[in-house]
């Protein structure tokens, strides 16, 4: 891991949060776990097998208030009208004001805490001073210690915090507002106040005018196929499957090791360069969702597949009262022909699954610049986009295969369910869905009969096409006889009850 310090003098010490990224799209972030005189940065990474291959002034805000309803239906031809218009600029503006702090996940997580009122009130100082920072023409000079100050500096030490306290709570700021890309991952200090710093790329006023500006184009873009849409779990999975077409994962000139410039770790990887490592996916998910009105928050802890781990980032996404785990990173795939594909797998997948790949950074009581607020508790269902329709229906746009099951009411009804559906984003931009892992959690509902409706995928190194994968998360008891086309699913925890299950 790559040591990145401000120059120290004096009482004035720093901390650095420096950031890497293994091949299979886990993060590797390097903290300072000792808050010590001089300050020293460690970190110990292991590499993750497997995975996949080589892929995997104002600011933002929310634009709208979320829907109180949790209905996530469309009729077909509405549904595929707009799949087939072509995608025009939107004809409204974002409001790219920053939300206010109360709306702030960190913060109010914060204000739960031993010491939640000191800690608010310097999250607040240090908004005011990055909104002020922001708003002026201010030029950045070089500091006598070598480091690019933003301001003159946020006192903690008249509001009872130790330093740990305070470097933890501007971790949990920066957290919260990835549109203040400008504000470097590291932090320096003195015996009371707190100093933020950016990066010389970011050191003119005339520079960092510009590059808000395409921070809205980038913006608009994506509310472009997301101004029609009538629901959150519509905005988040835009949101998804836009970032999976729009941005590649950056690597140096090796391509094999992730990319250590500063713009692959925020925004500005997907504004400027349309890449970045998972910060970039995972701020730049945040920091879009927040601006179509949703909740989000991104998430830091370990992650790997084939028990490896590296340190990663995610997100967390609140959908109808309800957070789901969303990895945008792994979501971006490249196949064995070099083809970028869009895996479905990653948005809103189920708690216990999820957890068995992602480990979040738990609370510590030391605080420090790796610290991370307690976390809501994700949802055991799956989101899976999905059509609904009964014989001599309309089709129905669901959230999930679960979702699905409660809308089937009619016991002598004929019901598809098709899966991997194709959204705005990836009808427009012609891209293929990596279609495996569609699961289940609640009964099977009641018919005269039920079919799924999957997709197959053709592995070029096996020579074969292999259809995907429908499982349920325990014992699975036939209501119906069920159809299963294109898809694979496991018989072994299922009870036939008198009903068939055939496979096409």
């Amino acid at each position: 891991m790559k040591k990145r310090i401000v120059g120290l003098l004096a009482c004035l010490l720093a901390v650095s949060a420096t950031t890497s990224l293994s091949a299979c799209g886990g993060v590797s972030i390097g903290f300072l776990d000792s808050l010590t005189g001089g300050g020293s940065s460690e970190s110990s990474s292991s590499g993750v097998n497997g995975g996949y291959g080589q892929s995997s002034k104002e600011s933002s805000s929310k634009t709208s208030s979320k829907e109180e309803s949790s209905e996530h239906t469309t009729s077909s031809d509405s549904q595929n009208s707009s799949a087939e218009q072509e995608v025009e600029k939107p004809t409204k503006e974002i409001d790219f004001t920053p939300r206010a702090k109360e709306e702030k996940y960190g913060y109010q997580a914060l204000g739960k805490e031993e010491n939640g009122t000191a800690k608010q009130r310097l999250y607040a100082s240090l908004l005011a001073s990055a909104q002020s920072f922001w708003e002026s023409d201010k030029d950045v000079v070089k500091s006598a210690q070598g480091a690019y100050l933003i301001d003159d500096g946020v006192n903690y030490s008249g509001r009872g915090l130790t330093r740990s306290e305070a470097v933890a709570v501007w971790t949990v700021f920066r957290t919260d507002y990835p549109e203040f890309w400008w504000i470097r991952g590291e932090i320096a200090y003195s015996n009371a106040d707190l100093y933020m710093t950016t990066d010389e790329a970011y050191i003119l006023h005339t520079t960092r005018e510009t590059i808000y500006e395409k921070t809205k184009e980038f913006a608009l873009d994506c509310y472009a196929y997301a101004e029609n849409a009538t629901n959150d779990f519509e905005r988040a999975w835009i949101v998804y499957d836009y970032l999976a077409v729009t941005i590649d994962y950056a690597y140096e000139a090796n391509g094999v090791t992730p990319s250590d410039e500063t713009w692959a770790h925020d925004i500005v990887g997907s504004v400027l360069y349309k890449k970045g490592v998972c910060e970039t996916y995972a701020e730049t998910y945040a920091w879009l969702a927040e601006l179509l009105g949703l909740d989000c928050i991104v998430v830091k802890g370990v992650a790997g597949l084939n028990g490896g781990t590296e340190n990663h980032a995610w997100n967390m996404v609140e959908i109808g009262g309800v957070w789901y785990n969303v990895d945008a990173t792994w979501g971006d795939v490249i196949d064995d022909r070099g083809n970028k594909l869009v895996h479905r797998e990653w948005f809103g997948m189920g708690k216990a699954e999820f957890d068995a790949s992602h480990v979040a950074t738990a609370p510590t009581p030391d605080y420090g610049i790796s610290y991370q607020v307690a976390l809501p508790t994700a949802s055991e269902t799956y989101l899976c986009p999905a059509y609904l329709q009964e014989t001599g229906g309309e089709k129905q746009l669901v959230y999930s295969i679960d979702e699905a099951f409660k809308k089937i009411t009619n016991e002598q009804g004929r019901y598809e369910i098709t899966l991997y559906i194709d959204s705005v984003v990836t009808s427009q931009a012609g891209s293929k869905l990596y279609p495996f892992g569609a699961t289940f959690t609640a009964a099977l509902p009641k018919a005269k009969s039920l079919t799924f409706i999957g997709k197959k995928v053709y592995v070029a190194g096996a020579g074969q096409y292999y259809g995907s994968d429908l499982s349920h998360t325990g014992v699975a008891t036939l209501a119906c006889n069920i159809t299963l086309k294109d898809l694979t699913f496991d018989t072994s925890n299922v009870v036939y009850n008198g009903y068939t299950l055939v496979r096409l």
